[in-house]
C-alpha cells in the first residue's frame, strides 16, 4: 500500500467535503446574522456548549479505539455499537432532565425546550455513529465527503426557510435535527457492508478496549471543557446578548481550522495507527502534517485578521462591528492552536490516550482562572488571555507530548511552524502595503489584492524554503495515481 498516495486521495475529498459543508455553514451563519439577534446567537452558542459536551460520551470514548485496534472482531464491534446505543439513551435522558437546571444557571427560561429537543440528536448520532467510524477506518472518505456534503446542505436550506418564515433561533434546532438524522442514515446504507451488528453483547469481548476508551473520553471531556470555558464565564457574567457577538467571532475564527484540520486528521489517524510501530516512518509523518497543516491554515488566518473589519461589516452587517477587534485575537489565537491536532492522533496512534488526558486535566487546573482573569477587561480581555495562554503553551505541549512519543527536538518543532509563520507574515504584510499604497477602500477589491499577493508569496517562498510542501500539493493538484490503485 502506498500510504502517501492513499493520503492525498483521501486528502483530496476530506478536502472537498470539508470545503463545501464549511462554505455552506458560513453562507447559512451570514444569512441568519440578518434574520436572528444576538441574543438568539447567544442562546445557540449556551446549547451548543451543553449539548457538545454530552455529545463527547456518546460512544464512550472507543471510536478511536476502533481505529487503533487492526485485529478487532465482529463480536467486538456488535458489542462496542450496542454499548454506544445504551449510552446515547441514556445521555438524552439525563440532558432532557437537566434542562432547567441549565436554564436556571443562565437565567434563560428559553433553555429549556431548545436543550430538550436537541438532546434526541444523541440517539441520532447513536444510530450511525460506528458505521461512520468504519468507513474512516477503511480510508472510505469519498463516501464520507458524499454523507457529510448531503446531510449539511439539506440542513442549510431548511435553517433559510425557517429563518424566513420568522422561527427565530428554531430554525437553527430544527435544521440541526434533520442534519444528523439524514447524516446517521446515511452512515448506516453506507456502512452496512463493512459491518452490520448482531444482536448480542459481551462485556468480556470489550473490556481491554475500555481502558483505552475511557482515557479517551476523559481527555476530549476535560479538553472541551477548556476550549468552552469561555462561552460558559460570558453567558454567565455578561448575558446572551453579549455572548451572541462573541460567539460570531469565535464561529468565523473556528470555520479555517474547522475546514482544514480534520481533513488532515481523518486521513493520518489511520495511517498513523497502521504503522504506529515503525518510529522513523511515524515521526517522519508527524513533521510533515504539521508543516502541511501550518502552511495552509497560517495564510488564511493571517487574511482573516488583516480583513477582520471587512469581514464583518460586509457578510455579517453593521450591527456585529464590536465582533471586529475579538475576530482579529481569536483568529490569532486559532492559529496557534490550529498545529495541535496532529499531537491528539499522535497519541492515539501509540496508543496513550491516558497521556492526553493527563495534559488536559493538568491545563483544567489553571485554564478557568486565566480566562476569568481576562474577563475583568471584557471581551477582549478574555480572547487575549486566550492568545497568550496558547503561545505560552507551545514549549510544554512539545516536551510532555511531542518528544515523549517521538524523539523530536524543539529545534525540529520549531523550525517545522516558523517556516509557515514566516511566510504567511510576509504575504499579509505585502497586501497590507499593497492596499495602503493604492488606497484600495472596495472589499471585493482588497480580498482580490490580499489574496493574489499571498498567493504568489506563497508559491514562490514555499518553492524555496519549503519544498516538501509545494510538491505535495502538486501532487495533489495532479492526482496522476488512480484512486483505486491509491487505496
Amino acid at each position: 500500500m502506498s500510504y502517501r498516495h492513499t493520503a492525498i486521495n483521501g486528502v483530496k475529498w476530506t478536502s472537498i467535503a470539508s470545503v463545501i459543508t464549511s462554505v455552506i455553514k458560513l453562507v447559512q451563519f451570514a444569512v441568519l446574522a440578518h434574520y436572528l439577534s444576538k441574543s438568539d446567537f447567544g442562546l445557540m452558542a449556551i446549547v451548543g456548549m451543553v449539548v457538545g459536551f454530552s455529545a463527547l460520551f456518546i460512544d464512550f470514548g472507543i471510536n478511536a479505539a476502533i481505529v487503533h485496534k487492526q485485529d478487532i472482531t465482529k463480536a467486538q464491534l456488535s458489542s462496542l455499537y450496542w454499548l454506544n446505543i445504551a449510552v446515547s439513551i441514556i445521555l438524552f435522558a439525563l440532558l432532557f432532565a437537566l434542562a432547567p437546571l441549565v436554564a436556571s444557571f443562565y437565567d434563560e427560561p428559553a433553555l429549556i425546550p431548545i436543550i430538550r429537543i436537541l438532546a434526541s440528536t444523541f440517539i441520532i448520532a447513536g444510530i450511525g455513529n460506528q458505521f461512520a467510524v468504519l468507513l474512516q477506518k477503511e480510508l472510505k472518505f469519498k463516501a464520507l465527503a458524499f454523507i457529510n456534503i448531503i446531510s449539511v446542505f439539506v440542513g442549510f436550506g431548511l435553517a433559510i426557510y425557517l429563518a424566513m418564515q420568522g422561527y427565530g433561533v428554531y430554525s437553527l434546532v430544527y435544521a440541526t435535527l434533520v442534519t444528523y438524522g439524514i447524516n446517521a442514515l446515511l452512515n448506516v446504507y453506507k456502512g452496512w457492508a463493512i459491518h452490520h451488528p448482531d444482536f448480542s453483547f459481551s462485556f468480556q469481548e470489550i473490556k481491554s478496549m475500555l481502558s483505552f476508551g475511557f482515557f479517551q473520553m476523559g481527555e476530549r471531556s476535560v479538553n472541551y471543557l477548556n476550549a468552552q470555558f469561555d462561552v460558559l464565564l460570558i453567558g454567565k457574567l455578561f448575558g446572551t446578548e453579549v455572548l451572541g457577538v462573541y460567539s460570531v467571532a469565535k464561529n468565523i475564527s473556528s470555520k479555517p481550522y474547522q475546514i482544514i484540520n480534520p481533513i488532515i486528521n481523518k486521513v493520518t489517524f489511520p495511517i498513523m495507527s497502521k504503522i504506529q510501530n515503525e518510529t522513523s516512518r511515524l515521526r517522519k509523518l508527524f513533521l510533515n502534517v504539521i508543516n502541511y497543516l501550518c502552511s495552509v491554515n497560517f495564510p488564511i488566518y493571517v487574511l482573516v485578521i488583516f480583513l477582520a473589519e471587512d469581514i464583518i461589516v460586509n457578510l455579517f452587517g453593521a450591527k456585529w462591528v464590536d465582533a471586529i477587534i475579538l475576530l482579529q485575537l481569536l483568529a490569532a489565537y486559532r492559529m496557534f492552536t490550529s498545529f495541535g491536532n496532529p499531537i491528539g492522533s499522535l497519541l492515539l496512534a501509540k496508543g496513550r490516550a491516558d497521556l492526553g488526558f493527563y495534559w488536559n486535566l493538568a491545563l483544567f487546573i489553571f485554564i478557568p482562572f486565566i480566562i476569568y482573569g481576562g474577563s475583568h477587561w471584557g471581551l477582549v480581555g478574555v480572547a487575549s488571555s486566550l492568545l497568550l495562554l496558547q503561545v505560552l503553551l507551545m514549549y510544554p505541549a512539545w516536551y510532555f507530548l511531542v518528544n515523549e512519543l517521538s524523539d523530536i527536538t524543539f529545534l525540529e518543532y520549531a523550525y517545522t511552524i516558523g517556516k509557515p509563520f514566516f511566510i504567511a507574515f510576509v504575504g499579509g504584510v505585502l497586501g497590507f502595503l499593497m492596499c495602503t499604497i493604492f488606497g484600495v477602500e472596495y472589499f471585493v477589491l482588497r480580498f482580490v489584492i490580499y489574496g493574489i499577493a499571498m498567493l504568489a508569496t506563497i508559491f514562490f517562498l514555499n518553492k524555496k524554503f519549503n519544498p516538501l510542501f509545494y510538491e505535495i500539493i502538486f501532487d495533489f493538484l495532479k492526482n496522476k495515481e488512480n484512486e483505486k490503485e491509491a487505496i
